[in-house]
């Protein structure tokens, strides 16, 4: 797979140490599931593959994930192993500029991980064919995107709806995202103030811990709101 990528050397490294295997699981086609292709201005989706990352002991960065996305020309349902957890990841992509074939990432992976959760049967009802109501390859994977996002935001609310449309989706990863930040900043402040020994000081990072409370259970609440 690696020889035959045009990737730099040092995401070839990145990957030589992450991966110890990965395995093909199954191609989605016209012929295999019924679906038409798409052929359109921003993609080409002759077929949708199912691959299985098994990764290496140890913590790997994200962008692990985004190459293994890259390197197939084709939507990708990931299941990525590493020790005892399992997760799902999906990239969108489409066209590259300038080409008539050939697909680029289209945005940033979405990855969860398949733990134990209240809402993962309803999360997993919703990725069947049936409920997908999806006519091409195309539909089938912005479905099970949206469904991905879905679950996504269940991690943080506790609560599974799938995003009416690709924008919906977009909308629900731009306040996970929002809620990532405010979390780093209230964890950020709350360690300066376990160190600081300066009243003023410590006033201060009082009120600004106060306003990152405030922020987080605002995105907190728009992300429960969501959907409803």
């Amino acid at each position: 797979m690696l020889d035959s990528c045009d990737f730099v050397a040092a995401d070839k490294r990145l990957l030589t140490e992450a991966l110890q295997e990965i395995t093909w699981v199954a191609a989605l086609k016209p012929s295999t599931c019924g679906l038409r292709a798409v052929d359109d201005d921003r993609r080409l989706i002759e077929e949708v593959q199912v691959l299985r990352l098994r990764l290496k002991a140890g913590r790997h960065p994200p962008r692990v994930v985004a190459l293994c996305h890259r390197v197939v020309p084709y939507p990708v349902v990931l299941v990525i192993e590493a020790g005892a957890s399992t997760s799902v990841s999906l990239a969108n992509k489409r066209t590259a500029d300038g080409t008539a074939t050939g697909l680029v990432l289209d945005g940033v992976p979405v990855t969860i991980e398949a733990a134990a959760a209240p809402w993962k049967s309803a999360w997993l009802a919703s990725l069947t064919m049936a409920h997908s109501g999806a006519a091409d390859l195309g539909a089938l994977y912005a479905a099970w995107w949206c469904s991905l996002v879905g679950a996504a935001r269940a991690q943080r609310v506790a609560v599974f709806a799938v995003p009416r449309d690709a924008a919906a989706a977009a909308t629900v990863l731009a306040e996970l995202e929002a809620l990532t930040d405010v979390q780093r900043e209230l964890k950020k402040l709350q360690l300066a103030m376990k160190r600081e020994t300066q009243m003023a000081l410590r006033v201060e990072l009082n009120a600004a811990i106060h306003a990152a409370t405030t922020d987080l259970d605002d995105v907190q609440r728009r992300l429960l709101e969501m959907h409803r």
